[in-house]
């Protein structure tokens, strides 16, 4: 659900007799104009209380009904992708485990910590928002899908790493499997969680773990970072396959021309995401995958999903399909600037955020199973 501030149509109720310019209204209420140009345009999400008194009084001062304020002023807006979740048997989360392993030392078992704070965000959203009756609330599951790294010798790793895939694709068929009002959330990237990897194969008929060379036929690609797990992947690497030979970490995608157009990532200031929505409107089943090039993004992501799923779900009756889901695939760029002296991702405040939906013409030629 997301709040919607409806300044705009008080001021339309009561435009008789004022010239209704912003100007105006902020000298006679007192209130920053830059301030009431965003509430007009809905574009704030936190208004500050003094300004909505004020602003409360000078609408009563020019004939709005005072029993009617501050009220309307606010109102709920639908969210049709939380409404699917709400009414789900189940939500099951995938998220990716860590499995260090270090020869002379015990195993180490733990997951990413923004991984899990996108669940958690997800989790208590659904606990707190779902109004109907205990017996028929969204029942909440969380597996994981292990993988082993660090092990110094190639040839073990090489093993543990096909082991690793084998039973995560067995997660992914017994995923695949569940009855009819069921969810499926996966939450981080094809490094970190293997059912990922094994979902996008699948939706775009693909050799999972197969990194393309000349021809991707995955709408989007992640070109990794140095310091990554630079893992073989299906939309994943090194440079950008084709003759456009980028090597510049970020998520790439195909716009309505079929072209690439990227979203680097900058340090500590630029990142970018992908969401993937599928929806079988027969089963009522709904799977969603949440990854980011970084932890951050991936955070981001989560909270925005919660925020405001509205911009995760523009399924028509034009949208692509593939075995009777509709899908999109939305792609977020996102800023950051540091608040305070912290040095961590903590101090990160976001300070843009821009979703593009992927065409549905493209999309389409990726979803042939040819």
């Amino acid at each position: 659900m997301k709040i919607e501030i409806r300044l705009k149509e008080a001021l339309e109720q009561i435009k008789q007799g004022w010239d209704g310019t912003i100007q105006s209204l902020s000298k006679e209420a007192k209130v920053d104009r830059h301030t009431i140009k965003r509430l007009c345009t809905n574009d704030m999400t936190n208004p500050p209380l003094e300004a909505i008194g004020r602003l409360c009084g000078w609408l009563i001062g020019h004939g709005y009904p005072a029993d009617r304020l501050p009220q309307a002023l606010f109102a709920a807006q639908a969210d049709k992708l939380w409404d699917i979740l709400f009414q789900l048997k189940q939500l099951t989360f995938y998220l990716g485990e860590y499995n260090r392993v270090e020869e002379r030392y015990p195993a180490k078992f733990w997951i990413s910590r923004r991984d899990a704070w996108v669940a958690a965000q997800v989790i208590e959203h659904v606990s707190m928002l779902d109004s109907r009756p205990s017996g028929q609330k969204t029942r909440l599951h969380t597996e994981y899908v292990p993988f082993h790294f660090g092990s110094p010798d190639a040839q073990v790793a090489e093993e543990r790493f096909k082991a690793d895939k084998a039973n995560a694709r067995e997660i992914f068929k017994t995923m695949r499997s569940r009855p009819s009002k069921h969810g499926t959330m996966m939450i981080g990237s094809q490094k970190v969680n293997y059912i990922t990897e094994y979902f996008i194969a699948d939706l775009f008929n693909v050799q999972a773990f197969t990194t393309p060379v000349d021809r991707c036929k995955v709408p989007f690609f992640l070109i990794y970072r140095p310091f990554d797990r630079q893992m073989s992947s299906c939309c994943a690497g090194t440079k950008l396959p084709g003759s456009r030979k980028e090597t510049k970490p970020g998520i790439y995608y195909r716009d309505a021309a079929g072209e690439w157009v990227g979203c680097p990532w900058v340090e500590e200031a630029h990142d970018a995401g992908i969401t993937i929505v599928t929806y079988d409107p027969g089963t009522g089943n709904i799977e969603l995958a949440t990854l980011g090039l970084s932890g951050l993004g991936t955070a981001t992501l989560g909270t925005k999903l919660v925020q405001d799923g509205q911009l995760f779900w523009r399924m028509t009756d034009t949208t692509p399909k593939s075995q009777d889901r509709s899908v999109a695939v939305f792609i977020s760029r996102m800023s950051f600037k540091r608040q305070g002296s912290g040095a961590n991702d903590d101090s990160l405040q976001l300070r843009t955020f821009d979703v593009v939906q992927i065409d549905g013409k493209t999309l389409t030629r990726c979803l042939r199973r040819d």
